[in-house]
């Protein structure tokens, strides 16, 4: 499954028992919801892990970490602006990325004004939006 769509529904049946689940998630912040109807469905590999202090958590929730300590997203963060997960990690220049938005969270809407790619290996981009290219961020 490489998607989730609010209206679906997953039924898995065994003998005479139907198990029915919904899968979702909040991104609420970048974080899976901490609720029993949500199922986590990410795909973890083992080997990206290796090497990370934080490999108990999910590379999702340490990549959030990462981007987190940057100065200039710490700035924004600290002027109300909220992190968005935005969705599956990619490969890009042979590392894996996992995607985050920066922007502001309205009652009905998410307006994201950045975006950011960050490896488990520490590298941070930043989307320029007027030439489209990833551009590495100084950590400092």
């Amino acid at each position: 499954m490489s998607e989730l769509f609010a209206n679906i529904r997953i039924e898995i049946s065994e003998d005479d028992e139907i198990f029915s689940f919904e899968p979702g998630m909040s991104l609420k912040d970048g974080k899976l919801l901490g609720e029993s109807w949500i199922y986590d469905l990410s795909i973890y590999d083992d080997k990206m892990l290796e090497g990370n202090q934080k490999a108990d958590l999910p590379p999702e929730e340490y990549c959030y970490q990462l981007l987190c300590e940057i100065a200039e997203v710490q700035d924004y963060l600290d002027q109300g602006m909220s992190i968005l997960y935005s969705g599956m990690p990619k490969e890009m220049d042979g590392n894996t990325y996992y995607f985050y938005d920066l922007g502001t969270d309205h009652d009905e809407h998410f307006v994201a004004e950045f975006n950011y790619a960050v490896s488990l290996d520490g590298k941070v981009l930043k989307l320029n939006i007027l030439t489209g290219e990833w551009e590495s961020v100084d950590l400092g």
